[in-house]
């Protein structure tokens, strides 16, 4: 599928060497690097130290520096829990409080920026004149790193280069990324987070060692301490940046969408196929054919979508939801409600043309956000979702409110998803969110989705990485477009693709064009059985995805984990790419190739009791790795722990936002204590064990109880 800058209004172009209009430099000069590696650059080294002082545990550091003149850098470290201390360090022509807005870090709500800082009124469109920070650290030869957001293009981090501005990826097979995090763990027990929003540059040990830098007058950042890589991942969500909200339990069903549903003739005649099928669907996407007219997101239905009030409430009642596309630019125009709006506020940034002179307009949000609270509940009160698209760059020569362009790009999108956030939850607290670009802070409104994937195995497998790294960087709830986005998947990768999805946090069915559907039914029967199945296994095993995802998000992990999550002192998982634990209990390994591409498929197997989730067989593994015979297009390898209870509901074609009524539970190997699952009704079922090891359904005789030893 052709694909131009007319498809992706915000495309940013591939060539790295093409001139900035503005400086002159090519992107990679652009950027902190440029003063590790260009001309008449000065550095300040610390020689020794001046002066120190303790207060209120704060020690305060003075050094003399190592430059052609005198100066001074100021240190300060001061500890914020037992397990977590800050560093902050500046030069003389910067004083420490300038690091941020929020001195008495941390506060008890936003414990990231999520507004525009008022108070920084700096512009570095300009190369001459910049300045950088830079931080350095030991590696050890057998360290790994993780983390840093969403990538596509590997798991663990060192020795790969990191392209940390939020771009529009176009893909999923790139070093791009729509959510950067300036966040990483080590397995030598530690986790760094760079508290700031100004541009960042990263390098994992790719030359002599670890370092990062920030391009601002000061750096500041957090270490935390931990014995495994969760105890670090809690303490990065719980004391510094925010856990993510349990979504509604709706969100948890399957989503249908495409780019985009023209008509609700449309809509209806897919719901009506999915009830032939008998194919459980809880969410409706209209993506960007909504509009009166379409990419100008005013907020106002088109003649496509008439009664729209009536016909959502209707929907709502089958136990459909809705959810609707929204654009983070939309054209400053005159018959935009949210343009008028920011025109009377005068919160609108402009760019700077190569001349120097002011060009057009562009629409920002406001640092109160308040624009999405005024307009949401007003123009989308029948909607329980907003799907928040784009928000992943901005032109780096923008002047927005106090804050220009490039030190904007990646805090945009927090601001962006924070505003939306807001104001559909001043409509109704039952509404989710669907969001592309993000950054610290940004799991704190969820969900998330990998963007725009190509309808290739490589992105199938890019989708699964970034599904793994963005879960240890924070990000409780990930998801990614079913047999990909741009072209047309073959039946078998989206089978695959779907196997993969209803196994993640969340599943939906999305792709590029008006008729290129990507619902089951396009792939033939076949498709349309498996696709089924897969998507009853998820609907009825709820009750374990929405136990998993409550204390999971609690503790700031993700329902999809890598394995070094669950064995973090088995070195063999480090590097482990195409496996994952779904929640504590699960061990999937989804194929990720064609099937005329290998006959085997070699799987880790970790050190424990496992059982075959399809014929309850047992395997003991000692920690090693195995072959097996390729998996047939219906099945996934998927192992079920030993010591793990799997409650099951009753099949039905909608949650009506409750995790079902259980009917059966699974008992696997030797289970210690009883058990207590929620029915999804209010209530809950008690699992008990007798003396004589025999178990039973307290004051539920209709449950079935099966046991696999």
């Amino acid at each position: 599928m052709e694909q131009d800058d007319r498809s992706f209004p915000q495309r940013v172009s591939g060539d790295v060497t093409k001139p900035n209009p503005t400086t002159e430099l090519t992107q990679r000069a652009a950027g902190p690097n440029f003063f590790r590696e260009g001309e008449n650059v000065q550095f300040m080294h610390a020689e020794s130290i001046l002066s120190h002082n303790l207060t209120n545990n704060v020690l305060r550091l003075k050094f003399i520096t190592e430059t052609y003149s005198f100066s001074e850098i100021n240190f300060e470290v001061s500890f914020i829990t037992q397990h977590i201390f800050r560093v902050k360090f500046a030069g003389q022509t910067a004083t420490l409080d300038a690091l941020t807005d929020d001195p008495d870090f941390p506060p008890s709500e936003a414990r990231m920026l999520d507004v525009v800082p008022l108070n920084t009124k700096v512009d570095f469109n300009e190369a001459d004149g910049r300045e950088a920070t830079f931080e350095a650290f030991t590696l050890d030869p057998k360290e790994g790193i993780f983390g840093l957001g969403e990538r596509f293009d590997g798991v663990e981090r060192r020795g790969l280069p990191v392209d940390f501005v939020n771009h529009d990826a176009i893909g999923t097979s790139n070093t791009r990324s729509y959510i950067n995090v300036p966040f990483f763990w080590s397995t030598n027990g530690y986790g760094c987070f760079v508290h700031s929003v100004a541009r960042t540059e990263w390098d994992m040990g790719l030359s002599e060692a670890g370092t990062f830098c920030t391009e601002e007058k000061f750096m500041g950042y957090f270490i935390m301490e931990g014995q495994t890589p969760k105890d670090i991942l809690k303490q990065y969500t719980n004391d510094l940046i925010g856990t993510s909200p349990l979504p509604p339990i709706w969100t948890f069903g399957l989503w249908i969408s495409r780019n985009s549903h023209q008509t609700w003739d449309v809509v209806d005649g897919i719901l009506e196929k999915a009830e032939q099928h008998k194919l459980p669907v809880d969410v409706i996407h209209l993506d960007t054919a909504w509009f009166k007219e379409d990419w100008n997101p005013a907020l106002l239905f088109g003649d496509r979508f008439p009664e729209p009030d009536k016909k959502m409430a209707a929907l709502k009642e089958q136990g459909i939801r809705t959810s609707l596309w929204q654009y983070n630019s939309p054209p400053t125009r005159e018959d935009n409600v949210l343009n008028i709006e920011a025109l009377a506020a005068d919160y609108l940034g402009h760019e700077t043309l190569p001349d120097g002179s002011r060009g057009p307009n562009l629409f920002s949000y406001p640092p109160s956000t308040t624009g999405w609270k005024t307009t949401l509940p007003s123009h989308l009160s029948g909607a329980s979702a907003i799907k928040t698209d784009f928000g992943d760059c901005i032109p780096a020569n923008a002047h927005y409110l106090n804050i220009a362009g490039r030190r904007f790009n990646n805090l945009y999108s927090l601001v962006y998803n924070a505003a939306v956030h807001r104001g559909a939850k001043s409509v109704d607290v039952d509404t989710a969110q669907w969001a592309r670009s993000g950054t610290a802070g940004s799991q704190r409104y969820p969900v998330h989705w990998g963007g725009d994937s190509q309808c290739s195995w490589s992105a199938l497998q890019g989708s699964l990485r970034a599904n793994l790294s963005i879960g240890m960087s924070g990000f409780a709830y990930f998801s990614h477009d079913i047999g990909g986005f741009i072209g047309k998947p073959s039946p078998e990768l989206y089978v695959r693709w779907a196997q993969l999805a209803m196994f993640s946090s969340h599943a939906r069915s999305h792709g590029a064009g008006d008729e290129n559907g990507r619902e089951p039914w396009y792939f033939g029967d076949k498709a349309v059985e498996i696709f089924k199945g897969f998507t009853n296994i998820r609907y009825r095993l709820l009750p374990y995805t929405i136990e998993q995802a409550t204390v999971g998000a609690k503790l700031g992990l993700p329902l999809v984990r890598a394995l070094i999550l669950e064995y973090p002192k088995d070195c063999n998982v480090w590097n482990i790419e195409g496996q994952y634990h779904f929640g504590s209990d699960l061990l999937l390994a989804p194929v990720l190739q064609p099937a005329e591409d290998a006959s085997k498929q070699a799987v880790y197997m970790p050190a424990g009791t496992w059982f075959d989730f399809w014929d309850k067989k047992e395997f003991v593994s000692r920690g090693e790795w195995i072959e097996v015979d390729a998996a047939p297009l219906e099945r996934m390898p998927l192992w079920v722990k030993s010591g793990a209870m799997l409650c099951w509901t009753k099949e039905r074609m909608r949650t009506f936002n409750n995790v079902g009524t259980i009917e059966k539970v699974e008992i696997y190997g030797e289970s210690e204590g009883d058990w207590t699952c929620g029915d999804g009704q209010g209530g809950r079922v008690d699992v008990v064990k007798s003396v004589d090891g025999q178990w039973s359904c307290k004051g539920r005789q209709e449950v079935v109880i099966n046991v696999f030893r």
